[in-house]
């Protein structure tokens, strides 16, 4: 796509996983996210290196946030939030009000059923395939044995010649229209 920067330099620097990593740790560095400490060696190698690994941490830092979080603090922080039903930014007066210092805000919103929901003409839902047995990256989760065992199968099914899902043509390529925008799908 040759992307270029206004330099016309271009965008994107690197060209294989190892250079990429390189890329992220210039981006992370200073971030509560900082890996500036971990080369890709290491990263390739352990069990797992929890951030932020920099030169105050060369060795990853074992609990975030004991000093407090000073990077949420409306004085610092780069947003501050969206309303969870509307998406609308909010301003740094709301902010403020809900957070004078800088602690974490969790917020608690009410179940919006989907915008639209299969029916006879559109019998299909776009999901992202994600489930709960996707969670996070395991850190943590992966030593829990509901976590180890292999999602059910019941549910999840591709058609395919052999096995066509409900109301699908036997082939291995379907068309989708959704109300929205039409698309396509492989499977097989």
């Amino acid at each position: 796509m040759d992307f270029r920067d206004k330099d016309g330099a271009p965008l994107v620097t690197w060209h294989d996983p190892e250079s990429a990593f390189e890329a992220w740790k210039r981006c992370s560095a200073g971030r509560p996210c900082d890996y500036t400490g971990i080369t890709y060696d290491r990263l390739r190698g352990g069990s797992g290196i929890q951030w932020p690994c920099n030169e105050q941490a060369p060795n990853g830092t074992e609990r975030l946030y004991t000093d407090g979080i000073s990077w949420a603090h409306p004085d610092v922080c780069e947003s501050y939030g969206k309303d969870l039903v509307t998406g609308a930014s909010a301003d740094a007066v709301e902010y403020r009000s809900l957070n004078p210092d800088g602690k974490a805000v969790i917020k608690a919103a009410g179940y919006l059923p989907p915008h639209e929901i299969p029916d006879d003409r559109y019998p299909f839902q776009l999901t992202t395939g994600r489930t709960l047995y996707h969670f996070h990256t395991r850190t943590k989760t992966a030593r829990a044995p509901s976590s180890t065992r292999p999602p059910p199968t019941c549910g999840w099914r591709r058609p395919s010649p052999t096995r066509p899902c409900s109301g699908s043509p036997r082939a291995t390529w379907w068309r989708s229209a959704p109300r929205a925008v039409p698309c396509g799908a492989g499977s097989g």
